[in-house]
């Protein structure tokens, strides 16, 4: 049965995490109980609950999403399909076929049109290849739009959308997430609504209540994202689209918008190559080997060898890690969120640059990794000052005696002081 939530409360939810920093069960007062499993390399490899069907998620060895544990080979890592669906690609590794749909690309390797049935779907980006713009139109009755959105965006972070006979809708997101939405506003005057959203961990919305605490949406999500089911305590259709971290759902294709890229949910990976090529890593389709605690809001899966440096500013004594701002030990003294700097291919002074510290601690990612930690790319905001520290990395895992072991001895600051501090914009 379902658990019933807290008094008082729309829904609640309690995470339980294993001993390798992984969300092992989740206790939801909507959904009931959700336990997930993972194999050694951290893929989730499995999900199942009181409200879920029992998941099981196979891979290959290079991280492919299989149907089944004795599925053959995926050459170039251009999967042949999920479930019953077939899948086509051009030349440049495009998808061009699903379903009953055809995707069109141009040169900048941005889809721009799909053709389903007797509808098709056309799309515009402006000169940072931003989506601005989507329009479905019947493929036999002229060019009048039966559905049209624009979009309008801060810097690479969605902030409002307007759709054709619904009005414009402004989103807002947490300070230090910047990709966890918190709230939405719709209407004018006196006829303004504010829609209060409640995310999972990574930021993925699982509820929106109204004003009044009236549960008005609620998601089924799947383990790679995809929204099984919609459920409303009000009996109306809420518009919902928001779904992994900087993931825009649409409804004509059922594929995710992800900036950069195109997203299938079915099989928990991006329709197109990395942009950024084998920077992303090897599988250029991959999205992440757990989305429970991953995330890629760009649609650019940056990987870190383990000769990349991770940088970290201040003293870095054990204390000052223990200590540090959203840092959590469990029972065992591992910590989670220590603050750092990483990206892949970086040297000292680009990580060190956000750091007003006259001193930066540096370790490497194979000793960050072989002493039991993990590192996660994040980039986040700064809540003192609203900047955007993209190159922001957490590490979890550590004791604060072996992350002042692995950071110490300290270097000086090569960033002039001037020009130390984050630098704003997103």
């Amino acid at each position: 049965g379902q658990r019933p939530a807290r008094q008082g409360c729309v829904t609640s939810r309690d995470y339980y995490w294993n001993n390798h920093g992984e969300v092992g069960t989740i206790d939801d007062g909507l959904r009931g109980s959700v336990v997930y499993s993972y194999d050694r390399s951290g893929y989730l490899t499995g999900r199942s609950g009181q409200m879920y069907d029992h998941d099981r998620y196979y891979y290959d060895k290079a991280g492919n999403l299989l149907d089944n544990e004795g599925q053959g080979a995926v050459m170039s890592n251009r999967l042949p399909g999920c479930g019953r669906d077939r899948y086509g690609y051009n030349e440049w590794g495009e998808l061009t076929t699903r379903r009953d749909q055809q995707l069109e690309w141009n040169a900048q390797g941005q889809l721009t049109r799909v053709i389903s049935g007797n509808t098709e779907t056309h799309y515009g980006y402006d000169a940072l290849g931003r989506r601005t713009r989507k329009a479905t139109y019947g493929r036999h009755t002229g060019h009048t739009a039966r559905s049209r959105t624009d979009f309008v965006w801060e810097g690479f972070r969605l902030l409002q959308e307007n759709v054709q006979q619904q009005g414009w809708r402004t989103y807002l997101y947490d300070a230090e997430q910047p990709y966890t939405p918190v709230a939405s506003v719709t209407g004018r005057g006196e006829s303004r609504q504010v829609w209060y959203y409640h995310t999972d961990v990574t930021g993925t919305p699982q509820e929106v209540t109204a004003a009044d605490g009236t549960l008005v949406w609620a998601g089924y999500i799947r383990g790679f994202g995809e929204n099984a089911a919609d459920i409303s305590n009000s009996g109306a259709y809420f518009h919902q689209p928001l779904r992994l971290p900087g993931q825009y759902f649409d409804d004509e294709t059922g594929l995710h918008y992800n900036l950069f890229r195109y997203y299938a949910p079915e099989c928990g990976r991006f329709v197109s190559q990395d942009p950024i090529g084998l920077a992303g890593g090897i599988n250029l389709y991959s999205y992440a080997p757990n989305p429970i605690k991953w995330m890629d809001p760009l649609g650019l899966h940056d990987i870190l060898a383990d000769t990349d440096i991770v940088c970290r500013g201040g003293a870095c004594s054990a204390d000052s890690f223990k200590n540090g701002s959203g840092v959590a030990a469990d029972a065992n003294g591992k910590l989670s969120g220590i603050s750092t700097q990483a990206k892949p291919n970086a040297g000292l002074e680009t990580l060190s640059q956000p750091f007003k510290h006259n001193q930066i601690g540096v370790a490497t990612v194979a000793d960050i990794e072989k002493a039991g930690g993990t590192i996660t790319l994040d980039g986040k905001l700064n809540s003192s000052n609203g900047s955007m520290m993209m190159n922001h990395a957490t590490v979890d895992g550590l004791t604060a005696e072996q992350a002042e072991k692995l950071f110490r001895p300290t270097q000086p600051n090569p960033v002039p002081v001037e020009q130390r501090g984050p630098k704003r914009g997103c």
